[in-house]
């Protein structure tokens, strides 16, 4: 982005969102099922906060909890909480 014109990068900056939110989706057997490794979410999180900061976002909101957990018993997830 730094190479842009002056003008350009202006209009880039504008017309980036402040706020994003985003709904991470998936656990360790979905990755396993797509040939990719356990981490592979937490590093698509980590290259996430990384752009966002690169991209002067200032907002990230970010809501990981996996189905799994949901279809848990109350009294194993609501120790999360």
């Amino acid at each position: 982005m730094t190479n842009l014109p002056l003008v350009k990068r202006r209009c880039w900056r504008e017309a980036m969102p402040r706020h994003v939110a985003v709904i991470m989706d998936g656990n360790v057997r979905w990755a396993r099922r797509r040939g990719l490794p356990s981490g592979a979410g937490a590093r698509a999180l980590r290259e996430l906060v990384d752009l966002s900061r690169k991209w002067g976002i200032r907002v990230l909101t970010v809501f990981a909890f996996s189905y799994d957990n949901w279809v848990r018993p109350k009294c194993r997830w609501r120790l999360n909480f």
